[in-house]
């Protein structure tokens, strides 16, 4: 029985991980700024919650302090996304910043802190975007910021691979979130019938989804230093 730290944990695609695993049997510790909606997802699939702003050292590090509880884990799971959904043009430096700190500084600051405990042949998985492969329009923050997860992977898989510890991304198309489920519904009533036309498989993702693919990385040994991309064929064009 491993031991699984997620971060950004409470809800969707954060919450299939952990859901998938537990299923499975495993020890997992969920880590979400959102107190509330954390709560009731350790209640509701059996884990346990603690709350950390990833975007703080600090709160990082006691976060991974008490989450290993005086042990070594065995997956680390660095899951946090926010798109303001802003062109460049209407980017503000303060709004750049933020992208950067909230997408791309709390991977670094999660796995640089995990890294004393992270037990040898352990499996380090972080949450990028298929926005950061092949971008988006009015998403040039967070474009940059999950491209920037992809680029830290490949980096940080060669200074791990002489303990045997995997590193890879994930980089999910479109999943139905309750947050897109909530963006939904401030947009025009042909936009989720216009998206899903442009996925082959003509269907978003579910998180258990994202969260089966996670749980296949962190048992394969030979695979490290990669992005899959899992997308229902979207980024193929059609």
């Amino acid at each position: 029985m491993s031991l699984v730290v997620i971060t950004g944990g409470a809800s969707g695609i954060g919450r299939g991980m952990a859901q998938s695993f537990a299923e499975l049997g495993h020890r997992v510790v969920i880590g979400d700024i959102k107190e509330e909606a954390g709560q009731r997802t350790a209640r509701e699939i059996g884990v346990r919650f603690l709350r950390v702003d990833v975007t703080s050292a600090t709160d990082v590090t006691a976060f991974i302090d008490a989450a290993r509880a005086d042990a070594c884990f065995d997956v680390l799971i660095a899951n946090v996304g926010r798109n303001d959904g802003l062109p460049t043009a209407r980017t503000k430096p303060t709004d750049w910043d933020r992208s950067i700190r909230v997408n791309l500084s709390s991977m670094f600051y999660t796995c640089r802190t995990a890294l004393p405990y992270l037990s040898p042949g352990g499996s380090i998985i972080m949450t990028s975007s298929l926005v950061g492969v092949i971008g988006q329009r009015n998403s040039s923050a967070y474009a940059a910021a999950k491209g920037g997860i992809i680029a830290y992977v490949k980096a940080l898989a060669l200074e791990l691979a002489p303990r045997k510890i995997t590193v890879n991304a994930i980089a999910p198309g479109d999943v139905m979130t309750p947050a897109y489920e909530k963006w939904l519904k401030g947009q025009p009533p042909d936009t989720l019938v216009r998206i899903q036309a442009q996925i082959p498989l003509g269907r978003f993702a579910a998180p258990e989804e994202i969260g089966a693919l996670a749980v296949f990385l962190a048992s394969a040994r030979f695979i490290t230093g990669q992005t899959i991309i899992i997308d229902g064929g979207k980024s193929l064009g059609r």
